[in-house]
């Protein structure tokens, strides 16, 4: 058995925390999605300008509707997301 090819472990779990970590710290605070609003306690929403995922679903490996919340409250201004209190 020493012709067998052996396939290397890809660690997605650690890709996604570095992904969000990088999120966290570029993106902007928006209307929070679904997934945020319904967290204990709830959390800060963080996107980056042009994603379609929150930092916590990209964590999580989740399906985000941050975006479409965001555009159906019109809290989108040309192009750019921000979080009006």
């Amino acid at each position: 058995m020493s012709g067998r090819v052996e396939k290397r472990y890809r660690d997605t779990a650690h890709e996604r925390t570095v992904l969000s970590a990088s999120v966290d710290q570029d993106g902007v605070e928006i209307m929070p999605c679904s997934r945020c609003w319904r967290a204990k306690p709830q959390g800060r929403c963080v996107i980056k300008e042009g994603s379609n995922c929150c930092s916590n679903c990209v964590r999580l490996g989740k399906s985000c509707d941050g975006p479409n919340v965001a555009d159906s409250c019109g809290c989108l201004d040309s192009g750019r997301w921000f979080f009006s209190y």
